[in-house]
């Protein structure tokens, strides 16, 4: 009998190794063995009960079922048991499959994904890994043909036509797993024909899915980066007498696109989010091209650099593709961190993962600058991805009554692009696009590269004359949050202040009104402009509008990258954001010995951020300070709670929390290093640094805090590095009787020296106290009879509006941790009351408590 593990095919062990090697996969798959845990990329970790109810959806999201029933958490379960050796890893993956089959293997089913077109076809997929994992290392042989016949089902179904995607990237994914079930599965008599079903079928899905000129029709860098992966494994998995003519057909289509990639991947080595792409690091798919010049040249972009071969030129059409490319970082010699990439797209050619950007223009220069709305999740009917496929969250002329949302009959029609002139030093093309209802509408670009700039000609006009036409036109520009944006008549300057680069945008036409910022105003949780960098996540954005009047549009708009020299920008590090990633970067540099507690306050928000925006640190960093910069144009006032500690301050943070919508930032101390740099900074990057330090500590959602106030309850005797900030901020007093706390403190201390550094401690507060200006006392005694008045009065006076149901849910949630079911710390012993009442004395009083322990 021949050995199982013969059948596994060496590009199936690679991509097992792949699997096993991966310490994330592994962790993943320890937390669902060991918690339950399912977390995909995206969302939270999610406690189900899968196997009894496959089709539980805790997030209410399609995309998370999509995930469970393609079984993508086979492959942790597999890192995990490789790590560990644990069945229990084993287990769960033959429990799912044998569930799956009792649920939905007999009779019909109406769950979306029972039989999805992709679910399967990736479902078929990782129960395969998990059969060639158990056949590489001679496991569970007696159980293996029950995944066999598992694949065998799996496989008539790919092989049927009931749910093959035609023309889709879906489609070809399921003739790839359909011809490895055929080549892997010799005791399947079905299996036999599914090759060539399956090879005559990605013969014609290849046909469509790449133009001649190597791009791919979806509509997205990312797909085309993941289709030409998909056919670079089909060429390197399967033999040439296996593929027949499709292997040249391979060989011909794989270099073109591999070309695309290298010039659509930005300077930076990231792709650009157009359509539904996640801006994630550019990856050479294109395995099977080694060794070949454009090969080396994909991996010297993605590589920024490092390794590979540089390529040549500046500007290039893809007029099949619907793209047009420029960029500085080749031919013109400028690093990845100077140079600019800016791509007008055109053309639809798929109906899949299309947005509503014909004539869209998307520009990087060292960072964002002109924003394409991004994939963010595939809810369709949510109003945010609505907003986000449609013209209004793309740069694009827009006719006045255009809404924000994707709806209109002719989203999928055709546009065209062409070349007019291209030179070492200037380039001109024209798009013309049927997607403006009742227009005729074109986009002309020139640009000029010694001078930095381009200039967009935008014509609409109805097609017919006796239509009347539209009242006017915007021409609109998105803008990260971050960069500050300053507006003069027809002209708008947007700069980034941590580098003073600046792009100037100039209306050449007296048509032109006005440029003003606008909100689209997308449902109720978010009326301000958003984009999105991955997957479930909304990062905010500024829409410039440039307005015109009258029945046609006939723009023009001028735009100016300045890159001032080093002498005229911020000094190193003392610019509001660098200080801001610095410190963020090494918090424990920055704090003295005694203060490491507050250093891990930050590393922590920063780890538990990242995991759940499934984001690196240092972007978690930007994106803070971007919230934090486009807040100071709308945000309520900071609320500081100041108290000598033991005062009840962090519940009624989340009283105020409940009942105003606040963020609770918690205790935000500053290291006296960070103090004076602060205080040497411009006002706006100082209430910058303050404000995107308050959201990380709060763990706020950027895209959903544009106005929230947040809370600091720190106990600080040195607000000034806040306040200086933000001089209108909300101070507020929270003060307990001062011999309470005493008492309270001193009777925990491990010997009289730390009681007397407790009590030296209130005593310093008081004395700072009581030379302050508040704007409300709220005493703690009062809290602990009734909350609603000091959570109302603070509400008020911060601008924050108060929702009385969610206050009175806030107030029964919390009532087992209200400082009352605390009790209290009883009378001190006489030599610590003795001195306390020495310690406090006439400071107490000022504030209305008594002397004495027998007050």
């Amino acid at each position: 009998m021949a050995d199982p593990a013969d059948l596994v095919l060496p590009s199936v062990r690679e991509r097992l190794d792949a699997f096993c090697a991966n310490p994330g996969a592994m962790r993943l798959g320890r937390r669902l063995v060991q918690d339950g845990l399912y977390q995909f990329r995206g969302f939270k970790p999610a406690k189900v009960d899968l196997f009894a109810d496959w089709t539980v959806n805790p997030f209410g999201h399609r995309s998370w079922q999509w995930q469970t029933a393609s079984f993508n958490f086979m492959p942790w379960l597999l890192a995990f048991h490789a790590a560990e050796g644990d069945r229990c890893a084993l287990e769960h993956g033959f429990a799912a499959v044998d569930s799956w089959r009792d649920k939905y293997f007999q009779g019909k089913s109406d769950y979306e994904f029972a039989w999805h077109d992709h679910a399967t076809s990736s479902r078929a997929l990782n129960v395969f890994w998990f059969l060639s994992y158990l056949r590489i290392h001679g496991l569970e042989s007696e159980r293996q043909p029950g995944l066999e016949q598992f694949l065998a089902v799996l496989g008539e179904k790919l092989a049927g036509k009931d749910i093959y995607s035609r023309h889709t990237n879906h489609g070809i994914d399921q003739c790839r797993v359909l011809a490895l079930l055929a080549v892997s599965l010799p005791s399947v008599p079905e299996a036999k024909g599914w090759l060539k079903i399956a090879v005559e079928r990605l013969g014609d899905e290849l046909a469509f899915a790449f133009r001649n000129d190597g791009c791919h029709v979806e509509n997205s860098p990312a797909y085309h980066q993941f289709v030409a992966g998909l056919f670079g494994e089909i060429a390197r998995t399967f033999s040439p007498g296996q593929l027949g003519p499709l292997e040249g057909r391979l060989r011909d289509m794989l270099p073109r696109a591999a070309e695309f990639m290298a010039w659509i991947v930005r300077p930076d080595g990231q792709l650009p989010p157009i359509g539904d792409t996640e801006q994630r690091t550019g990856i050479n798919v294109f395995r099977t091209l080694a060794g070949s010049q454009v090969h080396a040249e994909l991996e010297w972009v993605i590589s920024r650099g490092q390794r590979g071969r540089q390529p040549s030129g500046w500007a290039r059409t893809f007029a099949q593709g619907g793209y047009f490319i420029a960029r500085e970082d080749w031919s013109a010699g400028r690093t990845p961190g100077e140079a600019f990439h800016l791509v007008l797209r055109c053309g639809a050619h798929s109906r899949y993962h299309r947005h509503d950007d014909d004539l869209s223009l998307v520009l990087s220069w060292g960072g964002e600058w002109l924003l394409d709305g991004g994939m963010h999740n595939y809810v369709e009917a949510a109003p945010v991805r609505r907003y986000l496929r449609s013209k209004w969250a793309h740069n694009l002329p827009l006719p006045l009554g255009f809404g924000p949302d994707w709806s209109r009959p002719a989203s999928e029609a055709p546009g065209s692009l062409q070349c007019l002139k291209l030179d070492d030093e200037q380039a001109e093309v024209q798009a013309n696009t049927a997607s403006y209802p009742g227009f005729k509408a074109s986009r002309r670009l020139q640009v000029d590269l010694p001078g930095r700039r381009f200039t967009v000609h935008d014509v609409l006009v109805p097609e017919s004359d006796g239509e009347a036409g539209h009242p006017g036109f915007l021409s609109l520009w998105h803008v990260p949050a971050d960069r500050q944006v300053e507006l003069d008549g027809r002209r708008a300057r947007i700069i980034d202040p941590a580098t003073r680069r600046e792009l100037r945008i100039e209306a050449l036409d007296d048509t032109c009104e006005a440029v003003s910022l606008l909100e689209p105003g997308i449902d109720e949780e978010h009326t301000g402009a958003v984009w999105s960098r991955d997957v479930n996540r909304l990062l905010p954005a500024q829409v410039l509008a440039f307005r015109y009047a009258g029945t046609s549009l006939d723009s023009r708009l001028r735009f100016t990258m300045i890159d001032p020299s080093p002498a005229i920008g911020p000094a190193p590090g003392s610019h509001g954001r660098r200080l801001f990633a610095s410190y963020c970067a090494t918090p424990e540099a920055w704090w003295p010995e005694a203060g490491q507690r507050q250093a891990r306050k930050i590393t922590l928000a920063l780890a538990q951020m990242a995991e759940r925006d499934q984001s690196a640190p240092e972007q978690v960093v930007d994106d803070c300070f971007a919230a934090a910069t486009l807040r100071q144009r709308s945000r309520r006032r900071s609320v500081y709670l100041a108290n000598a500690g033991s005062s009840g301050a962090h519940w009624l943070e989340s009283l105020l929390v409940a009942a105003g919508g606040m963020l609770a930032a918690g205790e935000v101390h500053l290291p006296e290093s960070i103090r004076q740099r602060l205080l040497e900074l411009a006002p706006r990057d100082h209430a910058c640094f303050v404000d995107a330090l308050h959201l990380l500590h709060a763990r706020a959602l950027p895209s959903r805090s544009l106005v929230a106030n947040t809370i600091n309850s720190a106990h600080s005797l040195k607000p000034e590095a806040f306040l200086r900030s933000e001089p209108g901020a909300m101070r507020v007093l929270l003060l307990r009787d001062p011999y309470d706390v005493c008492r309270e403190r001193g009777q925990g201390a491990p010997d009289p020296a730390h009681a007397d550094a407790a009590i030296r401690r209130v005593r310093l507060f008081l004395a700072w106290a009581a030379r302050q200006n508040f704007d409300l006392v709220v005493r703690y005694e009062d809290l602990l009879a009734d909350p609603r008045p000091a959570v109302r009065a603070i509400c008020g006076k911060a601008g924050a509006p108060v929702h009385e149901d969610r206050l009175e849910r806030a107030i029964k949630r919390l009532a087992a941790t209200a400082p009352a079911a605390k009790g209290s710390a009883g009378p001190a012993p006489d030599a610590l009351e003795s001195r306390i009442h020495d310690a406090l004395g006439e400071l107490a009083e000022k504030f209305g408590y008594a002397r004495g322990k027998d007050q």
